[in-house]
């Protein structure tokens, strides 16, 4: 890295932008805020950043693509429960022009390289949080990313709302549920140690425990997500 913050790297954000371009076209989600495009098959950004910048290195990439193009968690989730490690999950987040392009992290442990799998164009908030909602609604199966394994203890983003984040995990739950009869109940019995004493999230669960309909799941998601959420950073004045 020596040679790299000597020479002071400045890389064409044009030349990557029309190479990510030609790479995510195929159409997913067409709102009245935007559009939602994927690759066919994810796109290994560490070949871009080889092709176009000649980084050969992958981490190497994308420590540089964090400092030139101000790439930042989309989310980062944490998941901290009794009796397993901890572990943690995150998309990043870079914008060129007006699209935001996504990307998951790196994970050597998984064998996770770092790929590109959305472009929301614009990178608006009303399509980062469209993205998010469609990779749930299969738990990222669509863009061949294993997301949530269950609904995560913490949850970090600057760009999407509580809302949106209890929308997913309902989604998330519903998808389970399909495949797996019993995942609502299951995730209302057992609560985390850092939330079961949450006011709100013991009434929902308990509410949700005693009759399974539409409202109670609602009012228990919406708890779960508020007492895991984050809030943003406030924004620095100039």
């Amino acid at each position: 890295m020596d040679d790299v913050e000597e020479q002071k790297l400045t890389l064409d954000p044009i030349a990557l932008d029309e190479e990510l371009q030609n790479e995510l076209t195929e159409v997913r989600l067409q709102t009245e805020h935007g559009r939602l495009l994927m690759p066919v098959v994810p796109l290994d950004m560490g070949l871009v950043a080889s092709d176009v910048f000649e980084l050969h290195d992958e981490d190497e990439a994308y420590e540089i693509f964090r400092r030139e193009f101000n790439m930042m968690p989309l989310v980062s989730m944490e998941w901290h429960e009794d009796g397993a490690p901890s572990f943690a999950n995150s998309l990043q987040i870079f914008r060129l022009g007006d699209r935001a392009y996504i990307s998951v992290s790196p994970d050597p442990v998984v064998a996770q390289h770092w790929e590109a799998i959305a472009m929301c164009e614009p990178g608006s908030p009303e399509m980062l949080e469209a993205f998010f909602l469609d990779l749930a609604h299969d738990n990222g199966a669509t863009y061949s990313v294993d997301f949530y394994s269950s609904l995560p203890t913490i949850v970090h983003s600057d760009y999407l709302s509580c809302e949106a984040i209890g929308a997913s995990f309902s989604s998330y739950l519903d998808w389970d549920e399909a495949r797996s009869p019993g995942a609502w109940a299951y995730a209302c019995e057992y609560l985390p140690r850092s939330v079961e004493k949450t006011p709100d999230l013991v009434i929902g669960s308990m509410a949700l425990r005693k009759e399974d309909n539409e409202f109670a799941r609602r009012r228990y998601i919406n708890a779960y997500a508020t007492a895991v959420y984050s809030q943003p950073k406030p924004a620095v004045s100039g």
